[in-house]
């Protein structure tokens, strides 16, 4: 890199992850972008983590190793890089996947274009089933809309600026294991904050599926319901934790399961009109 300040900070949080580490840092370091800073956070690792991290740290001095003395969270962990980061830019990488090698050259060009955007995430490719993409909603209106039922920002694929993050509080403890999602749906409550995704795939997802994790899922379940609800709540729209479940479910329903699906989401239809606040947002502009 030239003796140039970096322009952005990449965040990782590590805990574990040593069977995936090294190729997830050499997909950040081997990035046609290369005038970042890498803050790499060693949450308390167990494992050969730790040495592997100190080794890149040796080899490329873009990486600030940031060691936790125990395993505080990736939400502290998230918050303490933050606070660390020398950019304003701030770009999150999981210890587990592998980013595209053009991901920060595409958001860094997009952001400088568009300094009214807060947040960008894009498309990711799964890493188990390459032909499978993950797409996401691309413009805010739509992205606010795709929120009041889901999350609809893939985290590791996310760049942001630092200052609009840390103006809501950055991570909310309490959005333990859908602390994303926490996030985009404080952003929104704001007001002032726009969120965008690129259309292109920018990460090879890792999703793990033999590991078991239905405890993690369950938490991840009801916090997100608590955040989408929230978002609800923010127009205007009061639904009960257990309508809302149901109509997030995947499982099969029955006759009245379904009946109480349809009359909550003509509820929605009637309180959130979609047309209209997109029309509302472009009138603010």
């Amino acid at each position: 890199m030239k003796n140039n300040m970096p322009k952005i900070t990449v965040l990782m949080s590590v805990y574990n992850d040593e069977k995936y580490l090294q190729e997830s840092i050499d997909s950040i370091l081997n990035q046609t972008f290369k005038e970042f800073e890498f803050l790499i956070i060693n949450d308390g690792s167990t494992d050969n983590s730790l040495s592997i991290l100190k080794e890149n740290a040796k080899k490329d001095p873009r990486i600030k190793l940031i060691i936790n003395e125990q395993n505080i969270g990736l939400i502290a962990s998230l918050n303490k890089g933050l606070q660390l980061a020398s950019c304003d830019l701030v770009a999150r990488m999981d210890s587990d996947d592998i980013a595209v090698s053009t991901r920060l050259e595409a958001q860094y060009q997009f952001m400088l274009q568009h300094p009214e955007v807060s947040v960008c995430g894009g498309a990711f490719i799964y890493q188990e089933e390459p032909n499978r993409i993950n797409t996401y909603p691309e413009t805010h209106s739509d992205i606010v809309i795709s929120s009041l039922y889901d999350c609809s920002l893939a985290h590791p694929t996310i760049i942001y600026r630092k200052q609009d993050i840390l103006s809501v509080g950055g991570y909310d403890k309490a959005d333990l294991y859908a602390e994303d999602y926490g996030l985009w749906v404080n952003l929104i409550i704001a007001g002032k904050f726009k969120l965008h995704n690129l259309p292109v795939p920018l990460l090879y997802y890792r999703t793990h599926p033999n590991v078991e994790r239905s405890q993690y899922k369950a938490i991840q379940k009801d916090t997100a319901e608590r955040v989408g609800r929230k978002l609800l709540m923010y127009f205007g729209i009061n639904v009960n934790k257990e309508d809302y479940s149901l109509l997030l479910d995947n499982d099969k329903k029955t006759v009245e399961q379904v009946v109480r699906c349809k009359r909550l989401l003509e509820k929605i239809n009637q309180q959130f009109n979609a047309k209209e606040y997109r029309k509302e947002l472009i009138q603010k502009k």
